[in-house]
């Protein structure tokens, strides 16, 4: 199939009223399925060059409300596609131009539609990137140029045209008042380069902060209170973390400056001993978290495919691990490769064959 030519058209007042059109359906339909309606992209913005395409995202305060707008929308003639590696993100596509389907038979125009939970990443950096432009008229003139320059030299090339977007876009973002250690998070998203967020193992001077995310990977069902921070020292939980650094043992720590982002680990039980995820002594079991904050950009698959190719050049066969099947991080790890082993109640214990 031939590539789409990238075209970048003139501001068009219309494109505002375009999305009025959307927010009307959308509010009529979801109700208080959700918190906001966002116009985000480059035509949110007055006077800025765009490919004629609206960008929308319904945010959402949680995964259950995620979950009902996607019923929701589907009944309007969306189809669900995923988070498109964007945990916290999910995409739904028109079956047709006549998509939403409120009655009238109208055609819409052309529009990308994502559901995202509130405070996720890749919605702060849109609402971030809008809200300055729509301040600054001088950036918007330089970021339209730039826009109609990377279009004529890629006009093929969606891949180098986002590229060449993204410094400007760092720029702004670090003007609008973004914090360093989010920068660099954002420019490892946008370059999907670990540029200045790294990895390295996991030592036992790092217990403090493993302890966090041991506790933090834990699930607490929807309309449950939280466990109290003790809970991660009872024998059950206990024997995931306690003498950390066994030669067996393997941790990957994420981090970017001035901060620590996230971990990932693995270990050996045997059988006398077994872990919730147990499946045979030579499989370990695995975690991983990322302070919440930073979910919903990918860093999360990267972390987790960093570790498992680690274990594999240890010569492991396979990694196992427990996730409650109500957890969304049951498809972070379906997308890299874990199978249902066995389940009990809502317990699933999955396998991963490296």
């Amino acid at each position: 199939m031939p590539k789409s030519k990238i075209v970048v058209s003139e501001y068009q007042p219309v494109w505002a009223k375009q999305f009025i059109a959307f927010e009307e359906v959308f509010q009529c339909f979801l109700e208080d399925t959700m918190l906001s309606i966002e116009h985000i992209g480059s035509t949110s913005v007055p006077g800025l060059a765009a490919k004629p395409i609206l960008d929308i995202d319904i945010v959402v305060a949680n995964e259950a409300q995620q979950e009902e707008v996607i019923g929701r929308l589907e009944k309007l003639g969306y189809r669900h596609v995923g988070d498109q590696g964007v945990p916290g993100r999910e995409a739904v596509k028109p079956v047709s131009d006549q998509v939403p389907l409120d009655g009238t038979g109208r055609t819409w125009p052309r529009h990308h539609l994502y559901i995202c939970q509130q405070g996720v990443p890749s919605l702060q950096n849109h609402l971030h990137l809008r809200d300055y432009l729509r301040e600054h008229p001088e950036q918007v003139i330089a970021y339209g140029e730039l826009k109609k320059h990377l279009a004529a030299r890629f006009p093929y090339d969606i891949d180098a045209y986002i590229q060449g977007k993204t410094e400007f876009i760092l720029n702004i973002l670090t003007a609008s008042g973004m914090k360093p250690v989010e920068l660099a998070v954002a420019r490892a998203v946008n370059s999907s380069q670990l540029d200045q967020v790294q990895i390295r193992y996991l030592s036992v001077e790092d217990r403090d902060f493993f302890e966090e995310m041991f506790y933090t990977s834990l699930f607490v069902p929807p309309n449950e209170p939280p466990f109290s921070k003790s809970i991660i020292f009872k024998p059950g939980l206990l024997k995931y973390h306690q003498d950390w650094g066994r030669p067996s043992d393997l941790g990957l720590l994420l981090y970017a400056p001035e901060e620590l982002i996230g971990a990932a680990w693995s270990r050996f039980f045997r059988r006398e001993e077994k872990g919730y995820g147990f499946i045979d002594e030579d499989i370990p079991e695995i975690g991983i978290a990322l302070r919440p904050k930073y979910r919903g950009n990918g860093l999360g698959t990267t972390l987790l495919k960093k570790l498992l190719e680690e274990l594999r050049l240890r010569g492991v066969r396979a990694v196992s691990l427990s996730v409650d099947e109500r957890n969304p991080a049951l498809r972070l790890y379906e997308r890299v490769g874990f199978k249902l082993d066995h389940q009990e109640e809502h317990a699933m214990v999955m396998i991963n064959y490296l």
